[in-house]
């Protein structure tokens, strides 16, 4: 079943984010133009050099030598903890801004570490849902 549309009760959920002060780097190069694939291996990287969830505030470089281009993102490595259900005063967080989508990236590899991608689309999901509980008080 879709997760939107009629027949779906979503119940959001609130997590905190354990930011590292310290950028974390990635890279990915290929040969061509396939910038948004290369952008998702970039990412990809180095949210595992960093063994996190999420990079935060990700800044992406692109570098084209002849035909071949590398992409690099820098940003904060971050891990999702302490999950809770959210609650009617979480909605002052929506209207103050406080609380933003995140960019994630999936990868296709079965080396992925487990749990990664599942929490960051748990985040998406958990955001989504949150905003729609808001908008229906």
């Amino acid at each position: 079943m879709e997760i939107y549309g009629p027949g779906v009760i979503q119940n959001p959920v609130l997590a905190e984010l354990d930011v590292k002060e310290q950028r974390v780097r990635g890279t990915a190069t290929a040969r061509g133009s396939a910038t948004a694939e290369l952008k998702n291996q970039a990412l990809v990287n180095a949210i595992r050099t960093a063994n996190a969830d999420v990079l935060v505030a990700p800044v992406y470089e692109m570098e084209t030598v002849k035909r071949h281009t590398t992409i690099t993102v820098t940003g904060f490595p971050a891990t999702y903890k302490n999950f809770r259900s959210a609650t009617p005063a979480d909605s002052s967080l929506v209207s103050a801004g406080y609380m933003q989508l995140p960019q994630t990236a999936v990868a296709n590899d079965p080396t992925t570490r487990k749990g990664g991608a599942g929490w960051a689309a748990a985040g998406i999901v958990t955001i989504v849902g949150l905003l729609v509980f808001i908008l229906a008080l």
